[in-house]
């Protein structure tokens, strides 16, 4: 299932969450890619949030 891939790639990229960031995740399951939003606050609730982009290959280990 693709929601372990999520927990396992919180897990190994820690540095995503920190400063009590919001995290936003978005997969494909037939690529392995993965696309975090990092952003200063809840995007549902602070339209101005600033965000952080990242996309990875996840390769699970």
């Amino acid at each position: 299932m693709f929601v372990d891939y999520y927990l396992s790639y919180m897990l190994a990229h820690r540095e995503l969450c920190k400063n009590q960031a919001t995290l936003y995740l978005s997969g494909l399951s037939s690529s392995n890619k993965i696309t975090a939003f990092v952003c200063s606050s809840d995007l549902r609730t602070n339209p101005h949030a600033v965000c952080s982009t990242w996309l990875s290959v996840y390769h699970e280990k």
